[in-house]
């Protein structure tokens, strides 16, 4: 614009527009900067919040009182057969809903040392420790089996069995720790009677209200010794569909 040729009142309005303007830039400006300090203590924030749970972490693994690698070496030597490890778990380990949630407000696989350690544990604490006290009889086949509900997740799992196969009929049982069942929580060891492990994992979660299952495999050291096991999944399978029409199996229990 030609200021020399401009009308006093053009003028007015061109400086009013600018006016107009500026005040406008200042205050996106203004938002900009409040934002971006915003943002910033926002990640700060959130970093502190995560350095603190990663320090609560590791101060409630380091609570928890580990008994000797000789010592659960022996146990393992101890269980020369699933009744026998079962039967060691019942005995020596209290079950109890969501213990993990309650002990460190997450879901928490602990190895069999981590929970012989804490003498307490929940379905997947009971299910590990099953596998694991069989690591010196190999001929026994273990999966430990995750059996879902909606949406929950490998480290989150609706319930987790160990499903063996019996070394002489080779039939599928499934030990069970700390399942919801007629009003109560109860730990039971089924007896083999299944040809294959979908027919055993089918026939526990009938009535269950379970939609899927699938297997997790764990290295040998982690079973006995890890720290929060459900981070060193080494393989997991693809999740197998329950249908809701599945045949009824009779369930035999040990006990």
């Amino acid at each position: 614009m030609d200021m020399e040729k401009q009308s006093e009142k053009e003028f007015e309005t061109f400086l009013e527009k600018n006016r107009k303007k500026t005040a406008k830039r200042k205050v996106l400006g203004g938002i900009s900067l409040i934002a971006g300090a915003i943002g910033i203590y926002a990640f700060s924030a959130y970093m502190l919040c995560k350095n603190a749970e990663s320090i609560r972490d590791v101060a409630n693994e380091n609570s928890i009182s580990r008994p000797a690698r000789e010592t659960i070496e022996k146990l393992v030597t101890e269980a020369t057969n699933p009744q026998e490890s079962f039967v060691m778990i019942d005995t020596d380990i209290g079950f109890s809903p969501d213990f993990d949630l309650n002990r460190l407000s997450k879901d928490y696989w602990s190895s069999l040392q981590e929970t012989y350690g804490l003498m307490r544990g929940d379905c997947e604490d009971g299910a590990i420790a099953f596998k694991a006290l069989l690591l010196d009889n190999p001929e026994y086949q273990i999966e430990l089996v995750i059996l879902n509900k909606g949406n929950n997740s490998i480290k989150n799992p609706g319930h987790m069995v160990a499903a063996y196969k019996d070394v002489y009929t080779q039939f599928w049982g499934i030990a069970s720790f700390n399942a919801f069942q007629n009003g109560e929580f109860v730990n039971r060891l089924l007896q083999p009677i299944h040809s294959t492990l979908k027919a055993g994992v089918e026939a526990y979660a009938q009535g269950r209200k379970f939609d899927s299952w699938n297997t997790v495999e764990i290295s040998n050291e982690n079973l006995m010794f890890g720290r929060n096991i459900a981070d060193d999944i080494e393989s997991s399978s693809e999740k197998h569909k329950l249908e809701s029409d599945i045949v009824l199996y009779t369930q035999i229990a040990y006990r």
